[in-house]
Parts: C-alpha cells; sequence; structure tokens
C-alpha cells in the first residue's frame, strides 16, 4: 500500500517485490536470516540482489502461469510482459524501486513490531490498550486492514479505467482453473492445520497464528510451484509440436501434394499453428487444451 504513491515512476512489480523482500527469509530457503534482511545494511547487501532474482524468476517463469490462473477481464487488461534486454536507465529504475520498497516495509515495521526502532524508542507505543495488545501492535492491526481497503479501492479504480485487450494472455479454461484453485485452497486449509497443530504453535496465541498463517502460504505455494512447472512442460510440449507439425505440412507443401484445392489453406488445419486462436473452437492450437484464449 505505501508504495502506491511512487508507482507511476517506478516499475510496479519491482516496488511490490521490494517491499517483500525483508520477509522472505520466512517463506524461502534463503542463505541469510531476516534479522539481517531488517537492519540498515540488509536492504543493500542481502535485500537488493536478493530481490533482483525474485524479480527475474516472477516475470520469466511466474507471471505467464499465474496470469492465465486470472478470469479473462482482468488478463485483458495487464500490460505486456516485459521485453528481454534493458537499457541503464531501466535497470537503474529497477533498483531504485527495490529500494524504495524494502524501506517502505522497514519504516512500517519500525511503528508495528516489537523490535522495531520506534517502538523501541517511544514509550507510547509500547502501552497496553487491550490485555497484551499494545499501541504498535494496534497499529500494526489498522495499518493493515486500512491497506488493504485502500488496496482494494484502487484496484478497482485501475480496472476501471485499464485500456482493455482481448487474447493478451492465454488463460486457462475454467475446469482448468478451477482444479489448481481447488488445489490450493485445499493445500492452504491442511498447511494451515499442520501449522497450528505443531509444538511450536503451543508456545503463544501469537505462535499459533504464526505458525497456522506460514503454514497454509507454504502448502499452497508447493502446489502453485507444481502448477507452475506443469504449465510451462505442457506449453513446452504444445510448442515442440506445433513446430513439428509446421515442419511437416511445409514438406507436403513442397511436394505440390497441396497446393491446387485450397481446401486447407481455407481452414488453417494444415499452417501450423504454434499458438493463437483456432477460428473453429476458439482454442489453441498448440497442444494446450487446457488454453482457451
Amino acid at each position: 500500500m505505501a508504495v502506491l504513491p511512487v508507482r507511476r515512476w517506478l516499475p510496479p512489480s519491482a516496488l511490490a517485490v521490494g517491499a517483500m523482500v525483508p520477509d522472505a527469509p520466512y517463506y524461502l530457503p534463503l542463505p541469510f536470516s531476516s534479522a539481517s534482511t531488517h537492519t540498515w545494511w540488509g536492504p543493500l547487501l542481502l535485500g537488493l540482489p536478493a530481490g533482483m532474482v525474485l524479480l527475474v524468476v516472477f516475470h520469466w517463469v511466474l507471471r505467464a502461469p499465474l496470469t492465465a490462473l486470472a478470469p479473462a477481464g482482468l488478463r485483458a487488461r495487464l500490460p505486456d510482459a516485459p521485453r528481454a534486454g534493458a537499457a541503464w536507465p531501466a535497470v537503474a529504475a529497477v533498483v531504485a524501486a527495490l529500494l524504495a520498497g524494502m524501506a517502505t516495509h522497514l519504516v512500517w515495521d519500525a511503528f508495528t513490531q516489537a523490535g522495531g526502532f520506534a517502538v523501541a524508542h517511544w514509550q507510547a507505543l509500547r502501552q497496553s490498550v487491550v490485555g497484551a495488545h499494545r499501541v504498535f501492535n494496534v497499529l500494526m492491526y489498522v495499518s493493515s486492514a486500512g491497506g488493504l481497503a485502500i488496496l482494494a479501492g484502487w484496484l478497482v479504480l485501475w480496472y476501471r479505467r485499464a485500456p482493455v485487450r482481448p487474447g493478451r494472455w492465454p488463460g486457462l479454461t475454467g475446469r482448468a482453473r478451477a482444479v489448481v484453485v481447488a488445489g490450493a485452497l485445499l493445500a492452504t486449509a491442511a498447511g494451515g492445520a499442520a501449522g497450528a497443530a505443531s509444538d511450536r504453535a503451543a508456545v503463544s496465541d501469537y505462535d499459533l497464528v504464526r505458525s497456522t498463517i506460514l503454514g497454509g502460504v507454504d502448502a499452497a505455494a508447493l502446489v502453485l510451484a507444481c502448477y507452475v512447472l506443469a504449465w510451462h512442460g505442457w506449453t513446452a510440449f504444445g510448442a515442440l509440436r506445433g513446430r513439428t507439425s509446421a515442419a511437416g505440412t511445409g514438406e507436403q507443401a513442397g511436394t505440390g501434394e497441396q497446393a491446387g484445392t485450397g481446401e486447407q489453406a481455407g481452414t488453417g488445419e494444415q499452417a501450423g499453428w504454434t499458438g493463437g486462436p483456432d477460428p473453429r473452437a476458439g482454442r489453441r492450437r498448440d497442444g494446450l487444451d487446457v488454453l482457451d484464449v
């Protein structure tokens, strides 16, 4: 939420990744801890390289399959994928966005976490409000809820104003999407239940909530990772089959066996599709019968 004001000047995806990087060690097997990413030097020495890697993974590995899960109306409004190669000004903007995102995270933590700088140096933030809930706890609850509300409102406005271009991103068929989403939801519930039953969850109410959330997120991420791998494998298979079909059609055209009828050209069945809509069925002709354009 805090990165929204600067999204017009800096890459939004880099801002979002930067805002999440300090907490990445909670969810990913990184060679450093969250304690390191929450220091003054952490964003430069650890957060920046980790953020660059995560940003590359998002754009070139995760974005297309995750976008395929979105409804058609949302896919038609999303921007195009970045082109390969980048000029130095673009790289500088990405670096600035990552640092800005991490800065907003650390400033927020300073006022809302028990070990935050402002909490440690400002007695008023440590005053009890209700039971064990102190001012900095309440500030975290209110800012989180308010941030979600602001983000939801911004998404509604963006959806209404964004230019619509159908077919920009391919998507899953309704049945395939339902299977993936249901699997992720079931995994979230199972992972959350497992986390709630862990020994760490029995330490305190805070640890119960934390273990439940982390367990659910980790389980859902595992299911989505399997889906992403399957998506890329199936896409590669479809592209390979399309190229093989195109090569075979080219050989037939070279012999002239189908040069005079014009019937095959009209249907497009021998044109060697490697993607794009089927004019008759509205499906991709690259072997991906789980994709709908």
